[in-house]
Formats: C-alpha cells, sequence, structure tokens
C-alpha cells in the first residue's frame, strides 16, 4: 500500500481486511507520509503532505505501528529508511511561494538560492533520518501475519 492508507476514511477497516486475505506468514508494507517529519515540524502548513481534502488521515510511526497491530499485524521497519526528504521539500518551497500542488509542482524551477537552502535542508533532514528513522518524510513499515 504505497501512498494510499492516508486517503482511506477508515483505515483500520482496509487493515483488516488485509489480514483476512494474507495467508500466514504474509506480509503487507504500507507507506505514508510521516506527521512526525522535520518537513512538517519546517514548513508547517505549507507541508507537502498536508492535502485536504485527499489525505485524510495522517500518521506519526506511533500511531501507523498501533494500527497494524490492533488488526492483527507483528510489526517491523525495513532495514534501510526511506531517504525521500529533497523531492518532499522542493514541492514544499513550491508551496510557500504560492503555487498549487499538482503534479507537475516538481518540474517548477526554483530560484538558485532558494534552491541552494532546499538541498542544504533536505540534507540534514535525510542525516537526520538515518540517526533516527521515525523523523523521515515518508514512513515504511512492515505488517506480517503470523502463522
Amino acid at each position: 500500500m504505497n501512498h494510499v492508507i492516508e486517503h482511506l476514511p477508515e483505515p483500520r477497516d482496509t487493515l483488516r481486511r488485509c489480514w483476512k486475505l494474507l495467508k500466514p506468514g504474509g506480509q503487507i508494507t504500507l507507506a505514508t507520509p510521516n506527521l512526525d517529519s522535520r518537513g512538517h515540524q519546517l514548513f508547517a502548513a505549507d507541508w507537502m503532505a498536508l492535502m485536504p481534502p485527499t489525505h485524510l488521515i495522517l500518521f506519526t510511526e506511533a500511531s501507523l505501528r498501533r494500527a497494524l497491530e490492533a488488526c492483527g499485524f507483528v510489526v517491523s521497519r525495513p532495514p534501510q529508511p526511506s531517504l525521500k526528504a529533497r523531492e518532499y521539500f522542493k514541492i514544499c518551497f513550491n508551496l510557500q511561494r504560492g503555487d498549487q500542488p499538482t503534479n507537475n509542482i516538481q518540474k517548477l524551477p526554483l530560484l538558485w538560492f532558494t534552491r541552494l537552502k532546499m538541498e542544504l535542508l533536505a540534507a540534514q533532514a535525510n542525516r537526520a533520518t538515518r540517526r533516527n528513522p521515525t523523523v523521515a518524510e515518508e514512513l515504511v513499515l512492515l505488517g506480517k501475519k503470523t502463522a
């Protein structure tokens, strides 16, 4: 479920259905924006994942983990954290300058000093994510159905 769960009005209902469909030992991978991310801290209302009305529910690692566990999954993280700060921050800088969020927003050019600032902040965020994956821009959790 790659960037699906944040669009669902009842994510636990969907997770319960997924659990029922999986064979014992089966696994589900969820990716979603992280409400505890550095980008959310830096950009606040201009954070790209705040996309009402399409993003209905946003998660932290703890809340997503609880939702998976409540539905019967054993939860783990992939070995490498998701390092998406650069692509997320470019969108956030465009939102700050008043551009509308569209699929083409990443193609809009940033001024050189804005781009430099974005690159530096994204590099810092990705370094922080390597040290502490709970601050990643994107959460990726694995849920396994035990035998």
